[in-house]
């Protein structure tokens, strides 16, 4: 399940994103 990995990689780095830490 390569998909599933990327997904969770692209939602993380795009809540990172979203989020100002």
């Amino acid at each position: 399940m390569e998909t599933f990995c990327y997904m969770k990689w692209l939602v993380r780095h795009h809540k990172s994103r979203r989020v100002s830490h």
